[in-house]
């Protein structure tokens, strides 16, 4: 199988939309071999050396030009938006109008390298409806999350008493918690045992609990972690010096990574339940 080095990611990391406008030709071309620069430039209807100069840095396309290459280049709405904004920004001469874009670009940045985004939740809720229902009860007691997964899990799902050992909870408390994820619908009780209905559920990155749920989240984690031999954990934590463009680059690999993580454990075998945590945010 042919090595895909570039992702759709990867755009929003660019600075310059000529690097862009290269990185998707790079993306299409690996799925259409017919796609070559000067079938774009007679798309665009200019000459094949102009289309070279502005890819080289000594020229530069005008609006309808980059409209154009980006249809040719099957450039998606956002896509088309962000690298727009690169080109507005870069010919503007107006410091309040180059403000603005700038703010712009990094919003869509931010939008489309953010971890959550390659993640897509189970529900279709909005946020608003989210924060309102009885979801918030499962993020602000971290223990329903990793009594989700355990229900996933076959030796687990029916046998109460390996649960109640693995979270040092009572029958009671188990219970409860089952009831309040049937309120939830996110399990159903039938005669052959629990069923899971919704098999994975993603916290929305801009719901009004997020603070709370990863404090929450960290503390029973931490704790966890401190009862377990070196032998059984790893842990990461780094501190270290970079620019902006660098740090996008290593979001862009962050979510990458998690890609590859959410294949690898969808095609495993349900044995056990795992935790896995990294953060990337800027102290300054």
């Amino acid at each position: 199988m042919e090595t895909c080095y570039f992702t759709s990611m990867d755009i929003y990391v660019k600075k310059d939309y000529r690097q862009v406008l290269r990185i998707k030709f790079d993306l299409l071309k690996k799925v259409d071999k017919s796609i070559t620069f000067a079938k774009m430039a007679d798309f665009m209807r200019v000459q094949k050396p102009y289309v070279s100069k502005v890819l080289g840095g000594s020229a530069d396309f005008n609006s309808d030009q980059l409209y154009k290459a980006c249809e040719y280049l099957k450039f998606n709405d956002e896509e088309y938006e962000y690298t727009s904004l690169l080109l507005e920004y870069e010919r503007s001469q107006f410091k309040d109008r180059r403000a603005k874009l700038l703010k712009h670009i990094k919003d869509l940045r931010h939008k489309n390298t953010d971890a959550g985004k390659s993640l897509p939740s189970s529900t279709q809720m909005t946020t608003e409806e989210f924060d309102t229902s009885h979801f918030v009860d499962f993020y602000l007691d971290p223990l329903y999350s990793v009594l989700h997964v355990l229900l996933t899990i076959p030796k687990y799902k029916n046998n109460f008493e390996l649960i109640t050992k693995s979270l040092l909870i009572n029958e009671e408390r188990l219970e409860a918690m089952l009831q309040k994820l049937e309120l939830m619908k996110i399990i159903k009780r039938t005669k052959k045992g629990i069923q899971v209905i919704i098999p994975s559920l993603h916290l929305p990155r801009d719901s009004k609990i997020i603070a709370p749920h990863l404090k929450l989240k960290s503390a029973l984690c931490n704790h966890k972690k401190g009862d377990l031999p070196f032998s059984k954990k790893k842990a990461f934590s780094v501190t270290f010096s970079a620019d902006d463009d660098a740090k996008n680059k290593i979001a862009v690999e962050f979510n990458n990574f998690l890609e590859k993580v959410q294949k690898i454990a969808s095609e495993a075998k349900p044995v056990d339940c795992y935790e896995m945590s990294f953060d990337l945010f800027p102290w300054t």
